[in-house]
């Protein structure tokens, strides 16, 4: 099993209000590249590019609006792919 790295990007930025953008990636170290990322952006929402080395145009959209439920979600398919 290639060794992983998760990184966690919360950027906050304040224009009339606070909005919040956030990116989870989790990144084989070994070979340098990303796995998984959960990012959020119109059109789609949240969502997860679960086959990043092959198409980066797939994306799962995930049934929540709400970027702390996001982060749950991508942990729990980093534990996922973490044990196969």
């Amino acid at each position: 099993m290639s060794s992983i790295l998760v990184k966690i990007l919360l950027l906050v930025a304040s224009c009339c209000g606070v909005s919040i953008k956030v990116r989870y990636v989790l990144v084989d170290a070994d070979g340098e590249f990303a796995r998984l990322l959960v990012d959020h952006h119109e059109p789609f929402g949240f969502h997860m590019h679960t086959q990043l080395s092959e198409d980066h145009s797939i994306r799962e959209v995930l049934p929540t609006t709400d970027y702390n439920e996001a982060l749950q979600l991508f942990l729990k398919e980093v534990e996922r792919i973490v044990s196969l």
